[in-house]
């Protein structure tokens, strides 16, 4: 999702809208934990939105 926004510039407007800082605190959560990733997608995602880049390290894929 990352990737996403900051490919189409909503990144830094998340950023600054994040005013309780909520996000902020989900994002770093996130990023400690590092949750298992399914990649089954990656090819789709990629085919559709190839500006979009994808992820380097690949975890688990689910068919």
């Amino acid at each position: 999702m990352e990737a996403a926004f900051r490919t189409y510039g909503v990144w830094e407007k998340v950023i600054q809208e994040d005013r309780k800082g909520s996000f902020n605190a989900k994002l770093i959560n996130y990023r400690d934990e590092l949750p298992e990733q399914y990649t089954s997608l990656e090819l789709i995602i990629s085919e559709l939105f190839p500006e979009v880049p994808l992820p380097k390290k690949t975890v688990h894929y689910i068919f």
